[in-house]
């Protein structure tokens, strides 16, 4: 099956003190004529509309609190049974406060699939360089009502340093016709936050990727690299290097098991 990201919606803040996610409980939306834009976000639902095609980000009822939530389904495409749209929603902010992850509530009809948050926050140095600061991963399985999720950023940087930017993906899914229904999203507060890989960090980017990942293994290369997808299930094995060509690999979520010398790590990764 053939998967396209172009159904990208973004929002870019130039907010130098933020502290909230802009518009997170998704109350306000633009009516464009046929269909409504979450106010503060830009989407590609227009772009989707003039080329015949359902947008596929969508308003919903169906809310947690409020009167309105956002749906981002996967849809398949008119022309070509075997592909998809996948509702696929990125934000990019800058931001002001000191984060432990990232909270809400969500639903999700997966047809046995399964969507995912991943969150990445930077901070620029005094020569204007970003360096990844913590990243997160959570995945939503198949949930008839309203579950809350609490995604944990972990260590990518010792010790914790204030961030001053952020993205957020939010993914429904690789199958035909999965909805994933999301409201009320918040930043944690700054405890709790974990270090999954010990005193030497493991960095791997970029991640998402839709080609080839490096990683940052202290200096170290490692024996093996297992990928694995969402069900445990080997992909595949390379050995004695520090990069990952998952280019063949359809979208969706994968786990890379890192064999070091002293110690073994597990990263998720997300193939776009």
């Amino acid at each position: 099956m053939r998967i396209l990201y172009t159904t990208l919606l973004m929002f870019i803040c130039f907010l130098t003190n933020a502290q909230t996610i802009p518009n997170a409980g998704f109350e306000t939306w633009l009516f464009r004529g046929s269909f409504y834009d979450p106010e503060d976000w830009y989407t590609y639902n227009g772009d989707l509309e003039n080329a015949g095609i359902p947008p596929n980000v969508n308003r919903s009822s169906d809310a947690h609190s409020g009167s309105y939530a956002i749906a981002l389904k996967t849809i398949p495409i008119p022309t070509d049974t075997n592909s998809v749209f996948i509702g696929f929603t990125q934000i990019d902010m800058a931001l002001n406060v000191t984060l432990s992850g990232i909270n809400g509530f969500y639903k999700y009809n997966g047809n046995n699939d399964t969507g995912y948050i991943y969150s990445r926050i930077f901070k620029r140095d005094a020569n204007n360089k970003v360096r990844l600061i913590r990243e997160g991963f959570s995945i939503f399985t198949n949930q008839s009502n309203y579950t809350p999720f609490n995604m944990i950023f972990y260590n990518s940087s010792s010790p914790y340093e204030k961030p001053d930017s952020c993205f957020i993906y939010l993914v429904s899914g690789n199958k035909k016709n999965t909805v994933l229904t999301l409201d009320d999203l918040s930043f944690g507060a700054v405890t709790g936050i974990q270090n999954i890989t010990g005193n030497s960090p493991v960095m791997l980017y970029p991640n998402p990727s839709e080609g080839l990942i490096t990683g940052n293994f202290d200096g170290e290369v490692p024996q093996e690299i297992i990928i694995r997808d969402v069900t445990g299930k080997d992909i595949f094995t390379c050995n004695n290097s520090n990069a990952i060509d998952i280019s063949a690999l359809p979208a969706g979520v994968y786990s890379a098991e890192i064999k070091l010398t002293n110690k073994t790590v597990i990263e998720k990764i997300i193939r776009r």
